[in-house]
């Protein structure tokens, strides 16, 4: 991984010396990269782009992970359909989801280990709703239960899976609803609700 990460280096760095080369003006050199930094990402965290499409920007990093950014606007080939967030973590206002799987969807079905990182959170907008056995059943009408900060829900629920079953994106707000697994317990029906101004990122571990 280093060896390719040194290579692309040197590509880039013999890149801008053309640069330099063409019209000997360090200013200008100096704006070039800092604009292609800011659209294309340095190598502070040795991350590589490798292809742009209407649906998501796909990179990989030093460690062979692939990493994917959701496109707002266009379909991603990634599904989470059937996996389980194992794990919730927030760090100032960016979320960590650990998936025991994310599907990925091309001429075949891949399966990967990973997380999805929301960046620039509003966690005081996220929730998570539990509702109350037993709504979803066949003949109910009703439901009750409760609605949980992400803070609230981890020390409600500090050991439980949340399956998801549907995921809708609208905008910035991200919604999964599906199956809160506690225990030997029956799953209880929730709702996840993520309010993120920032990137959806896939991180994918084979």
């Amino acid at each position: 991984p280093d060896k390719e990460y040194l290579k692309a280096l040197d590509t880039k760095l013999d890149e801008e010396l053309a640069e330099y080369h063409k019209d000997q003006n360090v200013e200008e050199l100096e704006s070039i990269r800092k604009t292609k930094a800011e659209k294309r990402g340095g190598f502070e965290k040795k991350i590589l782009l490798k292809t742009v499409t209407d649906n998501a920007i796909e990179t990989c990093d030093s460690g062979a992970k692939k990493i994917f950014t959701r496109n707002r606007s266009g379909n991603l080939h990634l599904s989470l359909h059937d996996s389980r967030i194992q794990k919730t973590e927030v760090h100032e206002n960016t979320l960590q989801l650990t998936m025991d799987r994310i599907f990925q969807y091309t001429d075949e079905e891949t399966i990967y280990s990973g997380v999805i990182e929301f960046t620039k959170v509003y966690v005081e907008e996220c929730s998570i709703l539990v509702f109350d056995y037993p709504y979803g059943y066949e003949g109910e009408t009703s439901f009750s239960g409760q609605s949980y900060s992400l803070t609230e829900y981890n020390d409600r629920y500090p050991n439980a899976e949340f399956e998801i079953v549907t995921e809708g994106y609208n905008g910035y707000a991200t919604c999964f609803q599906g199956w809160i697994w506690d225990g030997e317990s029956e799953p209880l029906f929730g709702i996840m609700n993520i309010w993120n101004m920032g990137d959806m990122v896939y991180l994918l571990e084979d």
